[in-house]
């Protein structure tokens, strides 16, 4: 903090012969194309199947120690079901369970109610940056669309979302929601080595600690999907969260070397520490989840680059050769910009 301090002071100042913010620039710029050379070293080395699993371990270990690990608990979810609506094909049940003691998660279940089975397949919906977050129209939308095909649909809303607000003064909201409450949480998190992007998951393995207690879901048959920052968090849990049998990450997957000519900013749970100077990137994301059946959803227009997306994808179908199930790797382009895909 106090460097960027003396970066503006020069900048108000005025010193012409000093571009000092061109060049912090320049020395992120340096410093991330000798470590996109690491990256690619260590892309080339893994040429059988006993490289690539241990190339997964390497990934798992990363990121778990660029989040600051997961916040694991053993006290009780304490998950009531608040309110039952029953629909012509589906019933949605509102829940709310604690991930932490006394930090409070609300979700939807969505249940499909023309077929008669006893146990469903499931798929986890991970909300991207939304302010109504589960309850908006995208995500609504497709819940319902999955819960048409006989699929359990449980979705949760992030702090700062939906019906999750954490920061009140005299009973006023004192911190904007959505992505102002992730930086206001997330910048004090990385003042003390910690990242935000920890809590996100973990409320998220801590809802499918919740549909395992369900009688009526096939845990053999736990899926994910998610767009934009719930492509993040569908991302970071493809790598961390072994009951997870099926992936369709959307609107997040590029390259680091790509995203960063575009000049854009992440959100702050997308500020993975020093991941680029070990050469980690997005195929590793995918990589990890080999040979696990994962479809790649991608938007052509979106601000997350296609061409970093591709790039990705074609670099993990190496690993999933390597389990011989290519066919369980796919990609699907949609010509929209950054949103979900619905078709």
């Amino acid at each position: 903090m106090k460097i960027l301090k003396e970066i503006e002071d020069l900048s108000y100042h005025g010193l012409l012969n000093v571009d000092s913010k061109d060049q912090l620039n320049q020395m992120i710029i340096n410093r991330s194309q000798n470590a996109f050379k690491k990256r690619d070293r260590k892309k080339k080395s893994i040429k059988q199947i006993s490289d690539l699993k241990k190339h997964q371990s390497w990934i798992e270990v990363s990121i778990l120690k660029a989040l600051g690990d997961i916040p694991y608990t053993t006290k009780p979810l304490n998950a009531k079901l608040v309110k039952l609506d029953k629909y012509e094909y589906y019933s949605r049940e509102n829940i709310v369970f604690e991930s932490l003691e006394k930090v409070y998660v609300t979700a939807n279940l969505y249940k499909p109610n023309f077929i008669k089975k006893d146990r469903f397949p499931c798929i986890l919906l991970a909300c991207g940056h939304q302010n109504l977050g589960k309850h908006s129209e995208e995500y609504q939308f497709v819940a319902q669309t999955l819960v048409s095909y006989g699929f359990i649909v449980f979705v949760i809303d992030n702090f700062g979302q939906g019906e999750r607000f954490s920061y009140f003064d005299n009973n006023v909201q004192s911190v904007e929601s959505l992505t102002y409450e992730h930086d206001h949480a997330g910048y004090q998190s990385s003042l003390i080595g910690d990242n935000i992007a920890r809590y996100m998951v973990y409320d998220h393995i801590r809802a499918i600690d919740y549909l395992e207690t369900r009688n009526d879901i096939d845990m053999s048959r736990l899926g994910i999907t998610g767009n934009s920052g719930g492509g993040t968090i569908t991302s970071l849990l493809m790598i961390l969260e072994k009951r997870i049998k099926a992936a369709a990450p959307a609107t997040f997957i590029t390259r680091r070397d790509i995203y960063q000519k575009t000049g854009q900013a992440q959100d702050r749970e997308q500020h993975w520490f020093n991941l680029t100077e070990i050469g980690f990137d997005h195929e590793d994301i995918l990589l990890a989840f080999a040979p696990k059946p994962l479809r790649v959803l991608v938007a052509e227009y979106d601000f997350f680059p296609i061409e970093g997306t591709l790039k990705s994808f074609e670099l993990a179908k190496k690993g999933y050769c390597l389990y011989f199930h290519e066919s369980n790797l796919s990609l699907k382009r949609f010509p929209i910009e950054h949103s979900y895909p619905i078709e």
